[in-house]
């Protein structure tokens, strides 16, 4: 479980307790209360019972005094939790979960890498037996997307990006894998997997744009 999820959990369960005692603490106030009504029309000519009731008065003040300050408190506190629980609620659906952000850093190689060995390919600088060993290991990886879902916690827009993308390539390395053995004999296979690459990667600017990811640094990272 990420972080953000068990911070999630801790603030909830933060946010319940403080309710909890609040509900105490108002408790505590209505009780102090009715205490100091009932106690405040008693009248008495023995000084000694007289003291003894003020006594009783004035610490029941204090105690709903310190209710209603409590009441404060954890109200505050509640407020405090439930609003950064949401926030992270928020956050986690408009940002990319660790997983994700791995797998579409991934991805973003595997197209690269990819569409530079196909254009290898096609200019004819290339070793054949590397370049089918590296395509073999790219096109496999990619059709392993197609185990991979969007974290559940994202919006439905973000979910639905993720998953357009990971679909996307996984039918690319399955495309590409069934025809490998064309690739060195056949130019169309090559114009056609280009163009495979080029719609792939549509979809994923689109998960980029709507994660605000910033591909500059994907490309000058490795």
């Amino acid at each position: 479980m990420e972080i953000l999820q068990w911070a999630f959990m801790v603030g909830i369960s933060l946010a319940i307790i403080s309710l909890i005692f609040i509900l105490y603490f108002i408790a505590s106030f209505i009780s102090q209360g009715k205490g100091i009504k009932k106690a405040q029309p008693i009248k008495t000519k023995n000084k000694r019972k007289k003291k003894k009731l003020a006594n009783e008065l004035d610490k029941m003040k204090v105690k709903r005094k310190k209710a209603r300050r409590n009441i404060i408190i954890f109200l505050l506190l509640a407020v405090s939790f439930a609003g950064g629980s949401y926030y992270i609620t928020y956050y986690q659906s408009t940002n990319l979960s660790v997983e994700d952000t791995q797998n579409i850093t991934d991805g973003f190689y595997y197209l690269r890498d990819l569409q530079q060995e196909l254009e290898a390919i096609q200019s004819g600088e290339t070793d054949e037996a590397k370049s089918k060993q590296t395509i073999t290991f790219i096109v496999t990886s990619l059709a392993g997307y197609s185990v991979k879902k969007a974290n559940t916690l994202n919006t439905i827009e973000g979910q639905r990006a993720l998953n357009r993308y990971y679909s996307s390539m996984s039918e690319l390395g399955i495309n590409i894998s069934r025809r490998a053995t064309q690739l060195y004999t056949d130019p169309d296979v090559i114009a056609e997997s280009l163009t495979d690459i080029e719609k792939t990667t549509g979809h994923q600017r689109q998960a980029f744009k709507f994660f605000k990811v910033d591909e500059s640094a994907l490309q000058s990272e490795k």
